[in-house]
């Protein structure tokens, strides 16, 4: 099952807020050498990163855990 989606999979990897470009790309070279993606351009386009910050936020919104704590003013 594994190698029938392995080349169409997308990979959103979260990393600490203040993170940028090399420590993002030390963790797309960890995914190149676990085989989860090619050293391409392709495969390193498969790869997207987001803020632990944004994530928990999306994660948040999404699943109405701040809806009590929110009010409209």
């Amino acid at each position: 099952l594994w190698n029938s989606v392995l080349g169409d999979i997308q990979f959103i990897l979260s990393h600490p807020n203040g993170w940028r470009g090399a420590q993002q790309g030390a963790m797309r070279k960890a995914a190149i050498k676990a085989g989860l993606i090619p050293d391409t351009p392709e495969g390193h386009a498969r790869v997207t990163f987001v803020s632990e910050g944004e994530a928990s936020f999306h994660y948040c919104m999404l699943t109405g855990r701040v809806a009590d704590s929110m009010k409209v003013r």
